[in-house]
Parts: structure tokens; sequence; C-alpha cells
């Protein structure tokens, strides 16, 4: 009678207990392979997201800042007009 522990590489049913196994181990090891990638998408957005929303806030400082000056210049001929009528 033969036992597990007398399976050597070069048997048969080891080879087909090997096969077997990594025949269950497929579907598993797809799904690791998705997981890892899903992963590796999910940063690249999150990235992605952070240097959007940096653009964002530097758009808005921009705007911010042309339209104060837009407001210093509209305001200084109502100054220059004041001085000349003094």
């Amino acid at each position: 009678m033969a036992t597990i522990s007398s399976l050597s590489p070069q048997s048969s049913i080891y080879s087909i207990i090997s096969s077997l196994t990594l025949l269950a181990r497929q579907p598993i090891t797809r799904l690791e392979s998705k997981r890892t990638n899903l992963q590796t998408m999910n940063s690249v957005y999150s990235d992605l997201k952070s240097k959007l929303s940096a653009l964002r806030s530097a758009a808005d400082d921009i705007a911010d800042e042309h339209q104060r000056r837009s407001a210093q210049e509209e305001s200084k001929p109502a100054v220059a007009a004041l001085g000349a009528g003094a």
C-alpha cells in the first residue's frame, strides 16, 4: 500500500494532484491579479484627482488676482478725476 509520503514528482498521482491544485487556484489567481490592477487604477485616479484639485485651486487664485487687479484699475480713473477737480 502506497502512502502519501512515498509520492514522488515522477508519480502520476502526484502529477494529477499538482494539476488539480493549479486548476483550483486559477480563479483565485485571476481575482488577485484583478484586485492588484484595480488598486493601481484607484491610486492613479486618486493622484489625478489631487492634481486636478491643485490645478483648480491655482486657477481660482489666478482668477481672484485678475479680478482684484481689474477692480484696482477701474478705481484709478475715479481717483484721478477726483484729484483733478480739487
